[in-house]
């Protein structure tokens, strides 16, 4: 017997690409069954694609296993840039400072 599930969800956004430019994307948030949330709030630049959802994802599984004030920069879903400082300034200045060629649009 198959087990099956139902959710709700409701449109958040549209995306400016999916994983490809050619692919269409939007973001959805799933209001049931509850589970925990990806909020956030676009300060500036061109509208998130795919990708920079799935990037800024890694990036925050991996900076939330310090507890100091720390930075991790991904590019196309790997860390290419980490470290962790006295204040969150600090830290970006750190790990900007390894590999600046692939944090550019990060």
């Amino acid at each position: 017997m198959q087990e099956e599930i139902s959710i709700n969800a409701y449109e958040l956004d549209k995306l400016r690409y999916g994983e490809n430019p050619h692919q269409k994307a939007k973001l959805y948030k799933i209001s049931e069954p509850s589970l925990s949330a990806f909020d956030y709030n676009q300060l500036s630049g061109k509208a998130l694609s795919f990708n920079n959802l799935v990037d800024t994802e890694s990036a925050y599984s991996c900076v939330e296993q310090f507890s100091r004030p720390s930075c991790v920069i991904v590019k196309h879903a790997n860390p290419c840039g980490a470290a962790c400082a006295d204040n969150l300034e600090q830290a970006y200045n750190y790990a900007y400072k390894t590999d600046p060629t692939s944090a550019f649009g990060g």
